[in-house]
């Protein structure tokens, strides 16, 4: 026989590979060694192709080890490639990323491929995106549709959206977005990961549609309760032609279950049994529990009994559905026949659901029974049936029973926690339920859910109320953001005669507060005064609290001079509430005061808040003397000041000190980083904030957030760079996965608009996902007079004077461009319009600094300490004013006569 030359092995190796027949690829391999043939990069990939389809790894390692002894074959990327495949498949990834990290040449776009396919494969979705991150940082390969399908696949893993927008603009860049495979995908990644608006608006633009992309964005509509418009969507499908799946027909079933329509749900139930998927179990399964919630439990039980084979998930959806329509008997019967007959084993769901039909019922010997099966199929430690037992047993009348499970419960999560409190409260044991609820606070590192709140308050109104149950009632709508509720129970209270606490009053204090309700923070600062407890410091801190953020500063100082003792805690109010109400030189001073007469050492939070007041004065000296302070009480580590010095001695206008403070600070967070960038953005240094924010991302480990965003665009808009921030906004969406809030939205606008491109921020406006607010309107009528665009500022001007009627800037930059132009009409109507409506133009401040202290002057200011003779001294030079005008007309007169 003729010996074969390499050129006709690698043609037979070829054609066994390509009819797939592994074993003799192998074989053939093997007989090639021994007529004493060397492979070449050609003959080794298809070897170790044959190797992954065998699952040969022995094999595919001694393959390697003889690359390893051929120094051409160990540098050739086409083999090394292979070799990371081979291993990569077959879930070696340490070894695979040996092989990478050893390759001579530049990896190519098919080898980062295998090594990012491998981690997503392996069950290392983050690894896969990590390893992408350094593709794309490290290398000027970009990816292709197969890395881009892996990349939405781990993204879809992770549940996470940010990446999945990453993804999306490399797709977008790439010029994959009509790649209907891969934008599936991507919009099956958006759907799980809970990006509704993205998953919505990606469907709505695809340009073609298959029967995938009509299921997943049916099956997102339903996970996101949009039952009504799952359904309109798939009657859209149906009209365009697409034939459903068993998938679409299951997100059908689920929406007609939600939206409980009986009609749409009988129509698609007989689509299902046309298309021969009705007896398939999930559909079976889909169809029981979708005729439970439309209340039609016989059809949903000649479905249940039409099913071939049952499993445990079909059962959940019969029992769990006699109970919800009310016949928790035939669930309890429905149970026992499934063990009796059918052999099937309960899972902890179903388990949790017959517990709920027994606890229905209410027989505590049945209880006691399925208590029991709980115990036979080992579900006792498991905290949700447990819950349930203790549950069940409060309702069948046994507390006892329920506290003694509950104690057997080794974690006790918050619906542990949670039943107990509701038996209480079953039992009408308030204060038992509130004793629980203490404990489980302050013993435990569960924290309360709303669930928890409403047992707590179910269980108050059950029983005999005291003062703490009032108080913790309050307390529990306060914490859950409902201040008018929780004043509403307050008035309840007293109403009926309990007398409130100190507790009381600090709740009701901060429900007034969050509120801006001054009135009634009035009327229960009498009542405290009248109790006596007004000078307690927790409850006249949250008085000063109260007062300055219903913006009566007068009344808060008022209360806070009569503290006796006052605390770090007091003083954070006050400082932080004069500069909340723009009242930052009261701040300055007060904590000065704090400094010299209290001897109070300031904390953190409170250096912090009185950094924010001189940063709003802007004055230098008292910046360099207030760094002083920091460094003084050794706050000059906390990385939260650090940012906030940048910041100071930005808006001080000395940006080589706040340079200077940044390269001090050790740990540099976001926030330091960004404080950095904004600094040099406020003194119009675009291009070194561009650099900064570089510099963040490239060496250091710090992820840019949404703040840092719009420091970077406002930077650009202030510095004209138009194109670097339009770039900015496209990163933030595309690779960090963010979403541009409004005052993104208005920088962007900003930026268009200050360089004359206001047909661009026009459009900008038309486009976003919100309608555009005054602070967006506003921003582009600005542009438009600074560009004289009337036509289009009179446009936006129409819809500003309808948002916001009372607005006295509008008003006034309308009726500057008319007075430019000598519109004098159309300014005497603006006037009209402002005199009729009452409109008032905010009154203007004027800060002056002598000697570190720093004096305010409003019109009509009547809290400035030396107002009368302030006010004594403009009399008289008005008087010397008005004399000297008389003097030099009667001269003038005489003069002229």
């Amino acid at each position: 026989m003729t010996k074969r030359s390499l050129y006709q092995w690698n043609t037979l190796l070829k054609s066994l590979s390509r009819d797939k027949q592994w074993q003799q690829v192998l074989s053939q391999f093997i007989q090639m060694f021994r007529c004493e043939e060397k492979p070449d990069n050609f003959t080794i990939p298809v070897a170790l192709k044959a190797c992954v389809e065998l699952r040969q790894i022995k094999c595919g390692e001694i393959i390697h080890a003889f690359i390893n002894k051929d120094a051409s074959l160990a540098s050739d990327l086409y083999v090394g490639s292979a070799l990371i495949d081979m291993y990569a498949k077959c879930g070696r990834m340490t070894q695979a990323l040996r092989v990478f990290d050893e390759l001579e040449e530049k990896p190519d776009i098919v080898t980062w491929s295998s090594m990012v396919s491998g981690f997503e494969r392996n069950g290392f979705p983050f690894e896969a995106v990590e390893f992408f991150r350094r593709m794309a940082t490290s290398s000027h390969v970009s990816p292709d549709r197969v890395t881009l399908i892996t990349l939405v696949s781990a993204c879809t893993k992770l549940s996470d959206s940010k990446l999945g927008r990453c993804v999306h603009g490399f797709v977008m860049r790439g010029g994959f977005e009509k790649d209907l495979s891969l934008v599936n995908s991507l919009l099956n990644c958006y759907a799980k990961s809970g990006a509704f608006k993205e998953a919505v608006h990606l469907f709505k633009v695809m340009a073609e549609k298959d029967v995938i992309s009509w299921s997943t964005v049916i099956a997102c509509y339903v996970q996101n309760g949009a039952a009504a418009e799952a359904l309109r969507v798939f009657n859209e499908m149906m009209g365009s032609g697409t034939e459903p799946s068993a998938a679409t027909m299951l997100s059908v079933f689920q929406a007609c279950a939600a939206s409980h329509d009986l009609e749409q749900g009988r129509k698609s139930h007989e689509l299902a049994i046309r298309k021969g998927i009705e007896t398939e179990v999930k559909v079976s399964t889909a169809l029981v529990d979708m005729y439970m919630k439309c209340f039609s439990p016989e059809e949903a039980y000649a479905v249940f009994s039409r099913i071939p084979k049952k499993d445990v998930v079909s059962w959940v959806a019969l029992i769990s559905g006699f109970t919800l329509n009310g016949m928790a008997h035939r669930s309890v019967e429905e149970f026992s026949k499934m063990l009796l007959e059918n052999n099937t084993r309960p899972d902890s769901i179903l388990m949790v659901k017959v517990l709920k039909a027994c606890s229905d019922l209410g027989f505590l010997e049945q209880a006691e029974c399925f208590h029991s099966y709980v115990i036979k199929f080992g579900f006792d430690s498991n905290p949700f049936i447990g819950a349930s037992l203790v549950e069940l047993y409060s309702r069948c009348g046994s507390l006892g029973s329920a506290c003694k499970v509950f104690d057997e419960i080794t974690l006790k999560d918050v619906v542990v926690w949670t039943s107990l409190i509701t038996g209480y409260g079953i039992h009408g044991k308030g204060t038992k339920a509130l004793e629980t609820f203490t404990q489980m606070v302050e013993s435990s590192e569960v924290e309360p859910n709303e669930v928890t709140f409403l047992s707590v308050l179910s269980a108050c109104s059950h029983s005999e109320k005291d003062v703490i149950s009032w108080s913790t009632v309050i307390a529990c709508y306060v914490q859950n953001g409902a201040a008018a509720e929780a004043l509403r129970v307050f008035n309840e209270m007293m109403g009926s005669g309990t007398e409130p606490s100190a507790a009381t009053m600090l709740s009701v204090f901060q429900a007034c507060a969050a509120s801006h309700d001054l009135e009634q923070g009035r009327k229960s600062h009498e009542l405290a005064i009248r109790k006596g407890i007004e000078t307690e410091v927790k409850v006249s801190t949250a008085l000063v609290d109260m007062y300055m953020k219903c913006f009566s500063p007068e009344e808060a100082y008022a209360v806070f001079s009569r503290i006796p003792k006052k605390d770090v805690v007091s003083w954070v109010a006050l400082i932080s509430g004069f500069t909340l109400n723009g009242m930052a030189h009261r701040s300055v001073e007060e904590f000065s005061k704090m400094l010299l007469e209290n001897n109070t050492r300031p904390d953190s939070i409170l250096m912090v808040k009185v950094l924010k007041a001189c940063s709003d004065l802007g004055f230098l000296e008292q910046a360099e003397c207030f760094h002083s302070y920091v460094i003084k009480f050794g706050f000059d580590s906390n990385p939260f000041i650090g940012a906030s010095l940048v910041e100071l001695y930005s808006r001080c206008g000395s940006l080589g000190s706040a340079c200077k403070v940044f390269d001090e600070i050790t740990l540099k967070d976001v926030v330091v980083w960004t404080s950095l960038i904004t600094g040099y953005g406020i003194h119009g240094k675009g291009t070194k904030a561009l650099e900064t924010f570089t510099q963040m991302v490239e060496s250091s480990e710090v992820e840019p957030n949404e703040v840092t965003f719009l420091s970077v665009l406002s930077a650009c808009s202030h510095s004209g760079l138009i194109h670097e921030g339009l770039r900015i906004f496209e990163l933030m969406v595309s690779q960090y996965g963010l979403v541009p809030n409004l005052e993104h939205y208005a920088v962007l606008v900003d930026l268009l608009g200050r360089v004359g491109e206001l047909d661009a921020a026009i459009e900008i406006t038309k486009g976003m996902p919100f309608s555009p607010t005054p602070q967006v309107l506003g921003t582009l009528l600005g542009a438009c007079r600074i560009h004289q665009n009337d036509e289009m500022a009179e446009t936006v001007a129409k819809k500003l004077f309808e948002l916001e009627p009372n607005h006295a800037g509008y008003y006034m930059l309308m009726s500057n461009m008319y007075g430019v132009k000598g519109e004098w009409e159309n300014v005497e109507k603006l006037r009209n319009a402002v005199r009729n409506r009452g409109i008032k133009k905010g009154l203007a401040e004027s800060l002056i600094e002598i000697k570190r202290k720093v004096h305010s002057f409003v019109a009509d200011d009547n809290m400035h300490p030396e107002n009368e003779p302030v006010y004594g001294l403009l009399k008289e030079l008005d008087l010397h004013m008005k004399q000297d005008f008389e003097d030099s007309v009667y001269f003038q007169t005489e003069g002229g006569s």
